[in-house]
């Protein structure tokens, strides 16, 4: 369920001339940047098409914000599987979406058929992306019947088609690997409880409450030294740390909530205030993706910081189509400039700051010296 096989299908044909082990941190590196590489894209072509009348300045600031807004750095200090995953499935669902949204205005057989293949690799990177996808493919459905009528059958079909056809790979891989079409070896993982034996138990909307406060609103925790501020296991109401249903992890892992750490992200709320009619289509199929992808964590048995990226990249295109919109809608005054600058400022900081705060044992052990400098260059300064 967490690994698929998508990534090392890729490297397959690589490792027949390159007999070297490129390793996790490498392919974490890599996707990391074609995932940059497609937000950048997708993010000049939204502003040429739909934005260009506002400030350059503002372009550049929402390709910072889509490269450095956390998780982003957070994930790359390790590299590890985990995040290998993860970082694999933004790429394909990243690059889908680029592929995708030119379609929406102008249908292209051709960019449907790559946008569905990325789909399926997004699917076959990290399967619990496939109720966003899901999602998004009854958005496509939709826009199909209302705007595709004359066309209808081959535009569905050159996008359904590779999801289709991944589907039922995907199905054969289980099988050869499991005697199970729809056994992802999840169950086989060995981790905090015995998988095969509460399998079930691994997702309920029982553990809804306390993942939503840990997404959304988990604080930060201050210390006197630096760096001053960490990211904290929990630190929710007594309410809910006494709410301990099934067979969830209140205190796994570090974890930022989005509105603590990224509060940039709620300009994506401006992008539903009058949006523009050209633009409709777009909004539906990043926020459908979102909300499928976003409401699978909520039921899952615990929620970490890497969890995140599966719906930040997405998320922030929401962001900064609100961000673009809001020019037009505040009538480009110069609070509505202000706060967003102030909001985009502190949700970099403290990106980069908890970024290294979250794995600093990890900056220790690989730099001892230079956070032994940091530590007392700024303690002394700011005492």
């Amino acid at each position: 369920l967490y690994w698929g096989p998508a990534p090392a299908l890729l490297l397959t044909p690589l490792k027949f001339f390159y007999r070297e082990d490129l390793g996790d941190k490498l392919l974490s590196l890599f996707f990391l940047i074609g995932t940059l590489f497609f937000l950048n894209l997708i993010i000049l072509d939204l502003w040429r098409k739909y934005f260009s009348h506002i400030p350059r300045w503002a372009v550049l600031a929402a390709i910072a914000f889509a490269g450095l807004v956390n998780p982003m750095l957070y994930v790359m200090v390790e590299g590890r599987i985990y995040e290998a995953a993860i970082i694999a499935a933004q790429f394909f669902l990243v690059g889908g979406f680029y592929f995708l949204l030119p379609a929406l205005e102008q249908p292209s057989l051709t960019r449907l058929s790559l946008a569905g293949l990325f789909f399926t690799l997004a699917i076959g990177s990290r399967t619990p992306l496939a109720p966003g996808i899901g999602l998004l493919s009854i958005v496509m459905l939709v826009w199909a019947i209302q705007t595709q009528r004359q066309r209808l059958i081959p535009v569905l079909a050159t996008f359904a088609i590779p999801l289709m056809l991944g589907g039922v790979a995907y199905a054969s891989y289980n099988y050869a690997r499991f005697d199970s079409l729809t056994e992802f070896g999840f169950r086989y993982q060995f981790t905090s409880y015995n998988l095969y034996e509460n399998l079930d138990k691994t997702l309920s909307l029982e553990y809804a409450p306390p993942n939503l406060y840990k997404t959304l609103f988990n604080p930060l925790e201050k210390r006197e030294a630096f760096p001053y501020i960490f990211p904290n296991r929990w630190a929710g109401p007594e309410w809910l740390t006494n709410y301990q249903p099934g067979m969830y992890l209140t205190f796994t892992e570090n974890i930022t909530g989005i509105l603590i750490g990224s509060p940039f992200i709620l300009f994506g709320l401006i992008a539903l205030f009058k949006p523009r009619p050209a633009l409709r289509w777009i909004l539906l199929a990043l926020a459908c993706t979102v909300l499928g992808i976003f409401i699978t964590l909520q039921t899952y048995f615990f929620i970490a910081m890497r969890y995140l990226l599966d719906i930040i990249p997405t998320l922030s295109l929401l962001a900064i189509i609100g961000f673009w919109h809001g020019f037009d809608a505040f009538k480009n005054k110069k609070a509505y400039t202000i706060i967003a600058i102030f909001f985009l400022s502190y949700t970099l900081a403290l990106s980069m700051l908890i970024s290294f705060s979250g794995n600093i044992e990890l900056f220790k052990i690989h730099n001892n010296e230079l956070v032994q400098q940091m530590t007392w260059t700024l303690n002394s300064i700011f005492k």
